[in-house]
């Protein structure tokens, strides 16, 4: 089992303590360093780099937001903070994912397993491309360009930033399987976004271009927690 390193970044000594805690409960570390703030940080990747920053946000000097803006993007980011409103701003920081304190062992080993299962996933450029297979055809499509996808039966109608629709004849589950998890969401039963593309998260609404997409019940928790 591949081990990586970790650096926990917060100005609470006691979530310092008690993702340190977490890091090593889940056995997946085999280096694990503490930063008190963003500058603090800063000096220790510069020295020595790491897989993984459990970053906090609102910190003095530097917040977690601009140290994720300075860094390499090798270093996948999961954000730990206990402001949801800086959601949409880590959307577009491709993170791993992003935690509300408090957080729970079993949501850290959760957004854990996505840094296990591929850390490739998460990290996306403007040429990063899906390829579906259609029939006898392959399309390829531009991770940029697709805005959301709603089901239609056993179809799916895939809405593009050019305002164009695209209906490929795959049930959205099966769709999803193509598309990588650290970008794409699923919010309710008949659609999946692209994350990168939202404009605004309400109380039962996303807005992304000019659409305005519902949020299932069943799965507004985990939006909240950008599972």
């Amino acid at each position: 089992m591949n081990k990586f390193s970790v650096l926990i970044v917060d100005d609470e000594p006691i979530q310092r303590k008690i993702m340190r805690e977490y890091c090593t409960q889940s056995r997946f570390f085999e280096r694990i360093a503490e930063a008190k703030d963003g500058v603090e940080a800063l000096e220790l990747l510069h020295q020595t780099p790491y897989d993984l920053l459990l970053l906090d946000i609102n910190m003095p000097l530097l917040s977690g937001l601009s140290l994720a803006n300075s860094i390499q993007p090798t270093t996948k980011i999961i954000f730990v903070t206990a402001y949801a409103e800086h959601a949409v701003e880590a959307f577009e920081l491709s993170v791993i994912d992003y935690l509300l304190k408090p957080v729970s062992f079993e949501r850290f080993l959760k957004a854990i397993q996505k840094l296990i299962a591929d850390p490739s996933d998460t990290v996306l450029d403007a040429n990063s491309f899906v390829s579906i297979k259609q029939g006898k055809k392959i399309l390829k499509l531009n991770i940029s360009e697709i805005l959301c996808c709603e089901a239609k039966g056993n179809s799916t109608l895939i809405f593009l930033t050019d305002n164009t629709q695209l209906k490929i004849y795959i049930p959205l589950s099966k769709l999803l399987a193509h598309l990588p998890n650290g970008i794409f969401k699923r919010v309710h039963r008949a659609f999946i976004v692209n994350a990168k593309k939202v404009k605004v998260i309400e109380k039962n609404l996303l807005h992304i271009g000019d659409l305005k997409i519902p949020i299932g019940g069943n799965f507004k928790n985990e939006l909240n927690n950008f599972t």
